[in-house]
């Protein structure tokens, strides 16, 4: 028990050892896209945002046509890749602390990864890495159960440097 307390007061709880089953909402792994130059730690960031698959209830997650962020986290540089992300019930985001979990906790979720060279979420640089994977969750509540998010962080492309202001 003083192990998993002294890994929730030291990390961020995307990075807890332990957590209780029930708590954990997202589960993935973040790695560079083969051929892709690792990052540099000076300063960076990893932006984590996990989002819900709409199905048969579009509705209940669709505002002004975008599906809001369920859990987010930011893990400070220097972190080593790959990099294994578990969001719990501390990452909920407001638009979701209220909702029902019963609501949400069975879905698919996207997990999306930014690594931010200057680690501000404001900022889009032409340096930027993205990536997006799948949970799987298969209507299950048990996360051993889940197939978890493989995402590959890779460039942006040139649209992205061109809006950025990169060369």
């Amino acid at each position: 028990a003083l192990l998993a307390t002294t890994a929730a007061v030291a990390f961020p709880s995307s990075l807890a050892a332990v957590e209780p089953a029930d708590d954990l909402v997202a589960v993935g792994s973040v790695r560079i896209k083969p051929g892709v130059a690792e990052p540099s730690q000076d300063g960076g960031a990893l932006y984590v945002t996990v989002r819900v698959i709409p199905s048969n209830n579009v509705g209940t997650y669709v505002t002004a046509g975008k599906v809001p962020p369920l859990a987010t986290a930011r893990i400070a540089s220097p972190i080593t890749f790959p990099y294994e992300v578990r969001l719990t019930l501390a990452d909920l985001t407001p638009e979701y602390s209220a909702v029902p979990r019963k609501e949400w906790q069975q879905q698919d979720l996207t997990i999306s990864a930014r690594w931010d060279t200057d680690g501000t979420a404001a900022t889009r640089g032409p340096d930027d890495l993205v990536g997006r994977g799948l949970v799987e969750k298969y209507g299950k509540l048990d996360s051993t159960q889940w197939r978890q998010a493989e995402v590959a962080l890779e460039g942006r492309g040139l649209t992205g440097r061109l809006l950025t202001g990169g060369k």
